[in-house]
């Protein structure tokens, strides 16, 4: 008898454990499936910094007064491999691994908290209040079909990707 409740303590305890990594390949599967995790992963396997700064963000969001977007790789979505390409050639690197704050408050706790507290190098964009307004184009829409037949022109930068109105 005690050596078939011995075994039956074995077994449970390998069930436990194999329902355990089970479970813990299930969310790994999931995070896999999941578009933005494998971004967020892939940035931050070559930013390690960035993850400091977003981990930290994540545990400290309460004290600030408006919402901090960052970075701004991970809130862009291209339309399409071209676009990103595009996007990639036409947006400095700093930008896409900056931080968007929109008021001077939340300035300078982040630079505070993370360049001097953590002792991080930080990129922040402040908006200062500024809202997202309807885009002045350069060109008249005579003139700018003439660029898309003549030049191969297709569209301007802002039509080719989607993110929070603070990014754009």
């Amino acid at each position: 008898y005690e050596a078939a409740k011995k075994d039956y303590n074995r077994v449970a305890h390998q069930q436990a454990e194999l329902q355990e990594s089970a479970r813990e390949a299930q969310q790994k599967l999931g995070r896999l499936d999941n578009e933005q995790e494998r971004r967020k992963e892939r940035l931050f396997r070559n930013q390690p910094n960035l993850q400091r700064i977003s981990e930290w963000l994540e545990q400290n969001s309460g004290k600030f007064q408006r919402p901090v977007i960052g970075p701004v790789a991970l809130h862009v979505v291209c339309k399409d491999e071209l676009s990103s390409r595009f996007l990639e050639q036409h947006v400095p690197n700093a930008v896409l691994k900056s931080f968007v704050v929109e008021c001077k408050h939340d300035y300078d706790l982040l630079y505070k908290s993370v360049r001097e507290g953590l002792k991080i190098p930080i990129n922040i964009l402040n908006l200062d209040g500024k809202k997202l307004t309807e885009p002045q184009r350069p060109y008249s829409p005579a003139k700018f079909a003439r660029l898309q037949r003549d030049f191969g022109i297709t569209g301007y930068m802002d039509q080719y990707f989607k993110a929070p109105d603070a990014v754009v």
